[in-house]
């Protein structure tokens, strides 16, 4: 009998196997191309979960600093531009080390996504899919180490999944996506994105109602 503590590493690994091209990629998030590659910024995200009590899990996530030029003080992966000799899970787990404290070890990448094309900032960023063993609170991402963020925190699925908190969220400049209401503030954009896709591809979704939207203020 499978082991129900592994469960959802195993939808999470099937998730970079083979993802479906159809359902990947957005109008304002659309699949990098290959020009794109070589002509704009390459960056990389960690999309960490772990196991979190009471057969759920949660995702890693961190509040961009204030002082951002680029998605001030939202809620977002870790993640940054892929530095000369490395490669995108090297980016991601180095980014991680430098604005969570936590130092991961390769082995718990499960692989990568597609990349996409951010066209508000000019980048290409591929998200990087890893499964910690650990329960989350067993984990101890410091204060940011850097100036990139304010704030370091898990968000459990349970909650993502809870039809009352998701919303369309509009941003009044012309981005209308999947979002996320929680404790700390609202999922959209890039991380509101992959997460509602994931959620999606792994079947976790609970039915919502996509007309009730959030209108973010300026």
């Amino acid at each position: 009998m499978p082991d129900p503590a592994t469960a959802p590493r195993r939808r999470l690994a099937r998730l970079v196997e083979r993802p479906d091209p159809r359902r990947w990629g957005w109008p304002a998030l659309p699949p990098a191309t290959p020009d794109e590659h070589h002509l704009l910024r390459r960056s990389a995200v960690l999309v960490l979960a772990a196991p979190s009590g009471d057969e759920d899990l949660a995702f890693l996530l961190v509040r961009r600093s204030r002082r951002m030029r680029h998605h001030p003080g939202e809620l977002a992966f870790p993640g940054g531009g892929i530095d000369p000799g490395e490669d995108p899970v090297d980016a991601a787990l180095r980014e991680c080390r430098e604005e969570t404290g936590m130092i991961l070890p390769r082995q718990l990448v499960l692989g990568t996504l597609p990349a996409l094309h951010v066209r508000v900032s000019g980048n290409v960023v591929t998200p990087v899919l890893a499964w910690s063993p650990h329960e989350a609170r067993e984990h101890r991402p410091a204060a940011a180490r850097d100036l990139e963020s304010d704030a370091v925190g898990w968000v459990r699925r349970r909650r993502l999944v809870d039809p009352e908190r998701r919303v369309t969220v509009c941003d009044g400049e012309g981005f209308t996506g999947p979002g996320f209401l929680t404790d700390g503030g609202v999922i959209w954009g890039f991380t509101g994105n992959v997460l509602h896709w994931i959620l999606q591809e792994t079947g976790w979704e609970r039915p919502w109602d996509a007309t009730r939207t959030h209108h973010l203020s300026g």
